[in-house]
């Protein structure tokens, strides 16, 4: 290129250039230290083998030629974007169309994982995807230039760095200046409300996620970092040793529609550098489509308020109960396992409403005061949500343990609208307690009672283990009772002793080894009035054991 004498050479060079400074890079030479900001014109040199100086004369000739307004648009564009509040930002023509973007990190002066790496292009080239690179830098000395563009990398990853923060679309931002140190044991703390109401992606050699409050009413907002390509390299003393265990082979993807909707998810690498995104698995450098997965962990339920679009989505289940056509995700990426969580809410006759008179005349002006009506509905859902193949899990959670403490209560003996099913399960209860059988469950017994034939029960305290020649990950753990009696919660359980796939916060988590889903019912339920960080998402485990998070809404639970 640096010989390019035809038109032609120097229009594509003029465009090449453009798209750097589109994606960030400056136009000039002298940049301010610390700034987060690299030369478009170091980034072509490096990407192109060239010296920087014969890099200023291609840009000569372009200008001579009458290119040079091709990057001053672009040029222009860049300082509009500048001088605009960050939450205001317009999206350039690069990010209004559809687009994946997938998003790692990279330490300086380490070598990559070469398998993984090669992995990750040949995922990148098969979904026409851009990818990003934040670098972080790691024992350097007191006076020593800790910014990441000063970090000497490895050259196959050079094109690909990223170092600045990019709005990737209007509610989705790269924070690829971040540099946070590798043995941060929390690498989201104080970003949770960076870019206002945006999601934000970290750079960073461990996976977390957090979901953030926000008003009722507003879209989720997600902080999430990205895990690493580059391999292990730590001091050996405390905190080093500590990082290195929870060093994560992996990246994030973001699908983005040309309207500015996006899905993102993180994705973990196996030690070999194989990894599986949904139902595809890159080993090898091949990509191979429609693989299975080991397991879906489904947001909470509470059917009687079960969202229309997460039925849909979920289990191709309409409004009356009926199965639509058209696959879902559980169709898609067929599970061996599909655990549920708060199967129903109760809120018939939950302790927490029950003496609330107004309420209690609502649901009975409503017919919605039959305890014996919501635990139909629930079988009908587990029968309708079933699939061959593929085992259905209940896990007790404490929604079912109200409908156990109603009937320890005396309150039902005299209900009119549920006294004589009261009566009946205490009964049954009763007979099971006389016989010495105490693994009767009274809930467990009243949904196969109403027709749910095909699921599997455990009982709050039992294990239910996964991918046990893998890794297991504990999957009996509803989330709401934690070590000791103490409350639970993604922080207590992530400090137990086996990995752990849980729900009950409805506030889509990764803490370490604890991952936690969403929920798939209506986020704004009547005693929800403040800020929250609930939000509609599922826990996708792999045959391998690794996990991802799955988000989804009205459109959809991934881009196309």
């Amino acid at each position: 290129m640096a010989k390019a004498r035809t038109r032609q050479e120097l229009r594509q060079f003029a465009e090449d250039f453009a798209a750097l400074i589109a994606d960030g890079h400056t136009f000039g030479q002298k940049i301010a230290p610390n700034s987060g900001k690299v030369s478009a014109r170091s980034v072509y040199a490096r990407k192109h083998k060239l010296s920087k100086e014969s890099v200023s004369n291609l840009i000569g000739r372009s200008r001579a030629e009458g290119f040079a307004g091709i990057w001053e648009k672009a040029l222009k564009q860049q300082i509009r974007n500048e001088r605009t509040p960050l939450r205001f930002k317009p999206v350039n023509a690069e990010a209004a169309r559809r687009r994946v973007v997938i998003m790692t990190s990279a330490q300086d002066e380490t070598p990559l994982h070469e398998p993984f790496w090669q992995n990750l292009k040949a995922y990148a080239r098969h979904r026409r995807a851009e990818l990003y690179l934040g670098g972080f830098t790691y024992q350097k000395g007191l006076f020593e230039d800790h910014s990441v563009q000063t970090g000497k990398y490895v050259p196959e990853i050079m094109e690909h760095l990223r170092p600045v923060e990019t709005r990737l679309a209007p509610r989705l931002i790269w924070a690829g200046q971040a540099n946070i140190l590798p043995t941060s044991s929390r690498p989201l703390a104080g970003w949770q409300s960076h870019g206002g109401g945006s999601w934000v992606v970290l750079p960073h050699a461990k996976i977390a996620l957090e979901s953030v409050s926000r008003m009722p009413g507003q879209p989720p907002k997600v902080a999430v970092s990205t895990g690493v390509c580059t391999l292990p390299n730590y001091v050996k003393r405390n905190a080093g040793m500590k990082a290195e265990w929870h060093h994560t082979f992996g990246f994030a993807i973001a699908e983005i529609e040309a309207d500015g909707e996006f899905w993102v998810r993180t994705v973990s690498a196996e030690e070999s550098g194989a990894f599986q995104d949904l139902d595809i698995r890159v080993a090898d450098g091949k990509v191979t489509e429609g693989c299975h997965v080991e397991a879906i962990t489904w947001g909470d339920i509470h059917v009687e308020s079960l969202d229309a679009d997460m039925a849909r989505l979920s289990w191709a289940i309409g409004p009356d109960g009926a199965k639509l056509r058209g696959s879902s995700m559980v169709d898609v990426l067929e599970p061996r396992y599909q655990f549920f969580h708060d199967l129903i809410n109760f809120s018939a006759r939950s302790h927490h409403t029950i003496h609330d008179p107004v309420y209690m005349t609502e649901t009975h002006a409503q017919k919605q005061d039959r305890v014996a009506d919501e635990l139909a509905a629930a079988a009908g859902f587990l029968n309708a949500s079933w699939r061959a193949g593929c085992d259905s899990v209940v896990v007790d959670s404490n929604h079912n343990q109200h409908f156990c403490r109603w009937l320890r209560s005396s309150e039902g003996r005299t209900d009119p609208a549920n006294a004589d099913f009261w009566h009946q399960v205490n009964a049954r209860w009763h007979q099971a307690a006389r016989a010495g059988d105490i693994e009767f469950s009274p809930f467990a017994w009243a949904l196969a009672e109403a027709g749910a034939n095909k699921f599997v029960f455990v009982r709050a305290g039992d294990s239910f283990t996964i991918c046990d020649d893998a890794a297991a990950i504990e999957c009996g753990l509803h989330g709401h009772a934690g070590p000791n009696g103490s409350r639970g919660s993604a922080r207590s359980l992530a400090r137990i002793a086996p990995r752990v796939n849980a729900g009950h916060t409805h506030s889509p988590a990764i803490d370490e080894g604890c991952y936690i889903a969403g929920a798939n019912c209506d986020l704004r339920p009547r005693f929800v009035n403040g800020p929250s960080s609930w939000a509609h998402a599922d826990i996708v485990t792999m045959p391998s054991g690794k996990r991802q998070i799955v988000f989804k809404n009205s459109k959809g639970w991934r881009g196309r």
